[in-house]
């Protein structure tokens, strides 16, 4: 549910709540807030505890940053900006380098390429609702990952016909599988969750591993020498050989799916312990 406006002495935002719990977001658009809050709110995050504010334009947002500090309200301010570019890489850094917000205590979020891909997320459920309609399904299963999309906007306003309830469509989506394919839409609802000191109801990995990822580990065991190594027991005491794991991955069984989700999870910790250093 999207608050009222009020007034303030910052215009155009969506403000209602202050206290040190409370989080900031600026976002370029009212569209903006309304995707990127139900986006929240199915994640299970507590949009009681989140100002939306409305810059009406990129340009407005250092001005808007400004206006929050000599307010001395109190609570973390956050940034969601599209990028504008298909990529991921460093995404925050260069949003951050656009705004001139070189401050550590602003926390910088992308949509890539913008926030219209987010829609995009959970393919399937779109491709089954647009069954009725061939040339859309057939474009539909031709579509890159979301953050690859070309022409987000475009097509999110031809076939989703999003200015009426966006919010609606949103409700209906599996955020598992959205956050698994889009990295920036769950790096924005992850660090929503860190910044509020909340629990999500996302659980990413394995949908990641089931969809996306399946190929990557099923190659990634296969360097694994030699193949009839042992690389995992189970809770059975059973063996499971690099080889005969590189097929459970592929074939998408219990195993495999535990054990991607495994990996992934010690490379992620691994490279967060890294970045501390």
């Amino acid at each position: 549910m999207i608050p009222k406006r009020t007034k303030s002495s910052i215009t155009s935002q969506f403000l209602f709540a202050d206290g040190a719990d409370v989080l900031h977001i600026i976002l370029e658009g009212e569209t903006d807030v309304r995707i990127a809050s139900a986006f929240l709110q199915k994640s299970g995050i507590p949009l009681n505890r989140i100002n939306f504010i409305v810059a009406n334009g990129l340009s407005k947002i250092q001005e808007i940053i400004e206006s929050l500090k000599s307010s001395k309200l109190e609570g973390e301010v956050a940034v969601l900006v599209d990028l504008d570019i298909n990529n991921n890489y460093e995404a925050e850094h260069v949003a951050r380098l656009n705004l001139h917000a070189d401050e550590s205590d602003i926390s910088i979020f992308t949509a890539v390429p913008s926030i219209e891909a987010w829609l995009f997320a959970d393919i399937e459920s779109i491709r089954d609702k647009s069954k009725s309609n061939k040339r859309t399904y057939e474009l539909l299963s031709r579509l890159p990952l979301p953050d690859d999309i070309p022409h987000p906007r475009h097509l999110a306003f031809s076939i989703l016909r999003l200015k009426d309830a966006p919010e609606k469509f949103i409700s209906e989506i599996n955020i598992n599988i959205a956050t698994s394919r889009s990295p920036s839409l769950r790096k924005f609802i992850l660090g929503v969750e860190s910044l509020l000191n909340v629990e999500s109801k996302v659980g990413w990995e394995k949908e990641y591993v089931r969809t996306v990822g399946r190929d990557i580990f099923s190659k990634l065991v296969d360097e694994v020498t030699p193949p009839d190594a042992v690389i995992y027991k189970t809770l059975d005491g059973d063996k499971v050989t690099a080889k005969e794991m590189s097929k459970h991955i592929h074939d998408g069984t219990n195993i495999g799916l535990t054990y991607s989700v495994d990996v992934l999870r010690i490379a992620r910790d691994m490279l967060a312990r890294n970045s501390r250093k």
